[in-house]
């Protein structure tokens, strides 16, 4: 007795298959199957067909065989592991720290790795068998707010980090004389590619630069100061600074 092919190597989708099973004349034979997700119900006498049935596979890969007239024929399965992430994404502070994130494995015997090329996000948990959690670390964000990601079980995991962006200015106050007139101040930001605003609702100060990016200098004008000492402000990249005039009485 003899069978042919003696093996075969599948996909993880549910299909069917076949052997010739060479058998002499008037030898009957039958077939059964090592395990459950491998089906088979062949009977004949010499040589013949035999058919049989391979189940989905959402695990790891796996074998079993059919035993015919004392012939072993191993169908190997491919295996079927799928990830799914129960949230896509998350949103951490400027702080940064330890954060962690879900992988759902179709089987508890299906491995998953993960991996960043985000330089921001370090210690990413490398691999893991069945569902789990994926631990990472987010570095302190002086910056723009940010996205990077990392790719687990072959989907793609966003982290998304707030802005770290503050402003220092050169000065937080000035006292100019009544006279008036066009001065400046600096301001540093903590990150070059950081964006800073001004406002002002002081009248007697004017033409304030209105914005920037890195480090730079507020510009802005004072209209000459006819009667006692007075006092505004100026609010730059979130910062206050104050202008006392001085008195103009005559």
């Amino acid at each position: 007795d003899a069978l042919s092919p003696a093996s075969a190597n599948v996909t993880a989708t549910a299909e069917s298959g076949s052997l010739t099973m060479t058998a002499g004349a008037g030898c009957a034979w039958s077939a059964r199957s090592s395990a459950s997700w491998l089906t088979t119900s062949a009977t004949g006498s010499g040589n013949g067909t035999a058919g049989y049935n391979y189940a989905a596979n959402t695990g790891a890969a796996r074998s079993a065989t059919l035993t015919i007239a004392g012939q072993t024929f191993t169908v190997n399965q491919a295996a079927g592991c799928a990830a799914s992430l129960p949230s896509a994404s998350t949103t951490v502070g400027a702080g940064g720290g330890a954060a962690s994130a879900a992988i759902t494995m179709t089987a508890g015997t299906c491995g998953w790795t993960a991996s960043t090329t985000t330089p921001w996000i370090s210690g990413v948990t490398a691999s893991g068998t069945g569902s789990g959690t994926v631990n990472f670390t987010v570095a302190a964000n002086t910056g723009p707010a940010r996205s990077g990601t990392i790719t687990m079980g072959g989907q793609t995991f966003t982290v998304n980090q707030g802005s770290g962006c503050s402003a220092t200015l050169g000065s937080t106050s000035a006292s100019p004389a009544a006279g008036g007139g066009t001065a400046s101040m600096g301001i540093t930001m903590s990150h070059a590619a950081c964006a800073w605003t001004t406002s002002n609702a002081t009248p007697w100060i004017s033409a304030v630069t209105p914005s920037g990016t890195g480090t730079g200098t507020v510009s802005y004008t004072l209209a000459a100061n006819p009667g006692l000492a007075r006092t505004g402000t100026i609010a730059i990249g979130g910062q206050t600074f104050t202008v006392n005039q001085g008195n103009g009485c005559t």
